[in-house]
């Protein structure tokens, strides 16, 4: 579920990166190691950690704990930072403390505080002595206690590959302009930026119906979702013949946001296109510059994706994050890429148009 943090104050929040440098110190045995196909001599790409993703829902959800406690901690590469659920909180008698921050998601504005846990786990990976977010307003039915955001997943390169249900973590050494989709040597390659410290998470450009768009991959939506402002950009909206509304969506913020499936002439990102695909079409972010009417707040928003490329997007494609190169690699494996298109009418996706 995408979620940025706003910082209320201006000071910039402690960052759990530099809390758990996990990758780096943390996991000292070594899994596995590829070697780039462009420099086989020099560029050594390190499986540093590999975990197993389970599901509640289509999101990615891997056994995690808190304190000790065995909690669901949802993988979300559209949310900004980490976080607790208030219920987990509430159930492990956290002590709370006021945030000068506020978070802003599809729901809208959410309060948050800040506790204080002795020790966070996921698989192998543990850190201690951690301050971290705890979001007050959910209105998602959370299957989760915890999630792991932009700031905790992207500190090395990653690889997630949901239809086998693996999570994968990499260090690179020697592999500066190397080729790194060691699984297969037709893989798409996005550059991609990273908006600033405080945000993470990796923006890219898609393009639907021929005009450029903002995306982020957010592997805590359940389903792909353009923007209603992007959309009649491109020339969709609910008005479009063959556009069927479909039930609302929720995640971070107290409402619910209405959205419908529609459909697209293509929609394309690196040399993969897909023609006449249904997506889910909603205001990402009205909800939420309707909660704050702050000028800052409208400008944060307007810096936001307008292509969430949610699980259903994950569920067809082998993706690996290269944090080290700023770019992103993508398989197509099959089967739907969004959740709107009827199984009857499965569009075509042709890998080698662009």
């Amino acid at each position: 579920m995408s979620t940025v943090v706003k910082n209320v104050s201006g000071r910039v929040p402690r960052n759990i990166g530099t809390i758990i440098p996990w990758i780096a110190v943390c996991l000292v045995g070594v899994t596995g190691a590829c070697l780039a196909q462009t420099s086989p001599t020099r560029c050594r790409y390190v499986n540093v950690a590999s975990l197993p993703i389970i599901f509640a829902a289509p999101q990615p959800i891997v056994d995690g704990a808190i304190n000790g406690v065995s909690t669901k901690i949802l993988l979300d590469t559209g949310s900004s930072k980490t976080w607790l659920t208030r219920e987990r909180v509430e159930r492990m008698a956290l002590p709370l403390r006021h945030s000068n921050r506020s978070a802003l998601g599809v729901g809208g504005e959410s309060v948050t505080y800040t506790t204080r846990i002795d020790e966070m786990s996921i698989g192998a990976v543990r850190g201690n002595g951690l301050r971290l977010t705890v979001m007050w307003d959910v209105k998602a039915n959370a299957s989760f206690g915890a999630v792991a955001g932009a700031d905790f997943l992207f500190q090395s390169d990653i690889e997630i590959a949901l239809a086998a249900r693996q999570l994968k973590f990499f260090r690179p050494i020697g592999c500066d302009d190397a080729f790194l989709a060691y699984w297969d040597v037709n893989a798409s390659v996005v550059e991609f930026t990273v908006p600033s410290a405080a945000d993470g998470r990796p923006f890219f450009t898609v393009v639907v119906n021929g005009n450029d768009m903002r995306a982020i991959i957010d592997s805590g939506a359940e389903r792909s979702i353009i923007d209603l402002d992007a959309a009649a950009r491109a020339g969709v909206t609910p008005q479009s013949p063959g556009a069927i509304r479909v039930p609302a969506i929720a995640g971070v913020g107290r409402h619910e946001t209405d959205a419908w499936t529609a459909s697209l002439e293509s929609f394309a990102i690196g040399n993969e296109t897909i023609k006449n695909p249904r997506i889910a079409i909603a205001s990402v972010w009205g909800a939420a510059l309707s909660d704050s009417s702050k000028i800052k707040t409208a400008e944060l928003l307007r810096q936001q994706p307008e292509v969430l490329l949610g699980a259903d997007f994950l569920q067809a494609h082998r993706v690996l994050f290269a944090m080290s190169q700023r770019r992103l690699y993508f398989s197509y494996v099959g089967g739907e890429v969004f959740e709107g298109e009827p199984r009857s009418a499965r569009p075509k996706v042709d890998t080698n148009a662009r």
